[in-house]
């Protein structure tokens, strides 16, 4: 419906969530997320040529992998929060 450079934006976006997500930086969920959060403040472009078309495409390549450092930063620290827990667990149940 938003026409312009956003479907240009989407694909970009997804291809880069679905690649994280292949090599186990994110959740399946978070592909979506990913998506999502890009085209929330993508800004709809006029396309007239090939060259606006690639510039689409980089900057939302890059933005979809700067979320996804995100993404993976708080899936990391989650792990790391559940471990911490499963420890204290472990200490309560030994005593």
């Amino acid at each position: 419906k938003s026409g312009g450079d956003v479907t240009v934006a989407f694909n970009a976006a997804n291809e880069e969530a679905v690649n994280a997500f292949i090599h186990g930086r994110i959740s399946f969920l978070s592909i979506f997320d990913v998506t999502e959060e890009v085209l929330s403040g993508w800004q709809r472009n006029r396309v007239t040529n090939v060259e606006d078309i690639m510039v689409a495409d980089t900057k939302a390549r890059f933005l979809a992998t700067d979320i996804i450092k995100k993404v993976q930063f708080k899936i990391i620290k989650n792990k790391r929060v559940n471990k911490c827990q499963k420890r204290k667990i472990k200490l309560r149940k030994m005593e």
